[in-house]
């Protein structure tokens, strides 16, 4: 298995720098969500296909204990910081309506809902011959661009609502080819596609979008799939790992971010909220903001998480 501990603390830099932008003093410095966003799915498909390879379900029992085990592993988290800001909020579900969206589905968070849905797809695509990993990707695009023909792009975001939902699921199926297919990128063709793709995203959304109207937005979805492949070779490149990891302070940070991405994910926007309404100085606002997220992802992280064992669902 490749080290993906580089990849994945990436991630979760990038998203909490994207939401720290509320306590920037300039706004342009909080960039990076969707790029973020772009490898916390691309390592969610890889990691899929490798917990599938591994205990690869022979019957519809297991089959259902694999999608239970891992629904409950995003729901259960999420449930937790759910309640926490509920009760900080006093904002309590009225009727069973809403206790229902904030704690089973879709939750408040609309990436562990997408997750939750992706996952039966997903585990389709991993388990069967390799050519169903090309055939999900080609009918999402698909799916995607008839929807972006269909919608009134002057007034709609491709980064809000459920039409990135189906975004990230070609990103996701990204991940499972990526893991199942082995190919080898070198680190200049990688370093080409991230750098290529993130320069083409940045150049669009600061310049282009000033003076054009929203109909050219495929212009920034359309740039972030080989961003993750790239980036993906490259943070996961042997020799640029061997370098990072000469500097012990790199692998010590990448080791605590990377086990805890989803958890970052979960805490980061209710915690910098909350540090908002303190307006305090500016980077103290940022250090306080980062501190309390990554003590409250690792408590959160800690947490026993309810697990179903494929032994105890076998008949």
């Amino acid at each position: 298995m490749l080290d993906l501990r580089f990849f994945r603390a990436a991630a979760v830099l990038l998203v909490l720098n994207s939401h720290l932008d509320a306590l920037y003093e300039h706004k342009i410095l909080g960039f990076g969500g969707a790029f973020g966003n772009s490898l916390f799915f691309f390592q969610a498909g890889y990691l899929l296909a490798l917990s599938v390879e591994k205990r690869t379900a022979t019957n519809s029992t297991e089959y259902f204990a694999f999608l239970i085990r891992r629904t409950s592993n995003l729901l259960f988290p999420a449930a937790i910081v759910t309640l926490a800001a509920t009760l900080l909020d006093r904002s309590f579900p009225t009727n069973a309506t809403e206790f229902f969206r904030y704690f089973i589905w879709p939750t408040r968070y609309w990436f562990v809902g997408a997750l939750v849905i992706f996952q039966s797809a997903i585990y389709f695509a991993a388990t069967g011959k390799r050519h169903r990993v090309f055939i999900f990707a080609i009918a999402a695009t698909f799916l995607e661009l008839l929807a972006y023909s269909q919608i009134n792009s002057r007034e709609f975001s491709v980064e809000r609502d459920y039409f990135r939902w189906i975004h990230y699921f070609i990103i996701m199926t990204l991940g499972i080819w990526a893991f199942r297919y082995k190919v080898l990128l070198g680190a200049r063709s990688a370093t080409f596609l991230a750098a290529g793709g993130a320069a083409i995203f940045i150049g669009a959304k600061l310049l282009l979008f000033r003076h054009i109207p929203g109909e050219y937005q495929f212009i920034l979805i359309a740039t972030l799939p080989p961003f993750s492949v790239g980036a993906f070779y490259l943070l996961t490149n042997e020799k640029l790992i061997a370098f990072l990891d000469r500097n012990m302070a790199y692998g010590a940070i990448a080791g605590f971010l990377a086990p805890l991405s989803l958890e970052f994910y979960l805490v980061q926007v209710p915690i910098i909220h909350r540090i908002e309404e303190l307006r305090l100085p500016n980077i103290v606002n940022v250090a306080v903001a980062v501190s309390l997220t990554c003590l409250t992802a690792f408590a959160l992280g800690r947490l026993p998480k309810n697990r179903f064992s494929f032994s105890k669902l076998r008949p």
